[in-house]
């Protein structure tokens, strides 16, 4: 999913990305990178609905800050994605080792208070 969304191949991604919520039993890192899809797309009502359902399942489930953070940016919520990235930095969330280069985190990284977790964890 990745990779074509790096190639700019948008719809094949997204296709992809719809395959693998059904075979993966909709993992919350499949939804996410998802979301992120469709906002390349233009689609911001499936990337906020598709981030709903990951918030709805974090209060009935463990659902990992960091999941969370890039699936917020991906609907326009930047204030809550940040949020969620701080929350990740403080407990230590393993899906940041990620967040430097991992291309899901690319418009996280562009925000000026995510140098802050990137510079306190030393990898900036």
């Amino acid at each position: 999913l990745s990779a074509l969304n790096l190639q700019g191949r948008f719809a094949e991604a997204a296709e992809v990305g719809e395959s693998a919520l059904k075979v993966s039993g909709r993992s919350a890192w499949m939804m996410a990178s998802l979301a992120r899809t469709y906002a390349q797309m233009g689609k911001r009502a499936d990337s906020e609905a598709l981030y709903m359902e990951l918030r709805w399942r974090s209060k009935r489930e463990y659902v990992a800050p960091a999941i969370l953070g890039w699936a917020a940016c991906a609907a326009g919520k930047q204030d809550e994605a940040i949020r969620f990235a701080q929350e990740a930095h403080t407990i230590g969330d393993p899906s940041l080792i990620a967040v430097k280069y991992w291309p899901d985190f690319a418009e996280l990284r562009k925000d000026h208070r995510f140098d802050r977790i990137l510079i306190s964890r030393e990898w900036k």
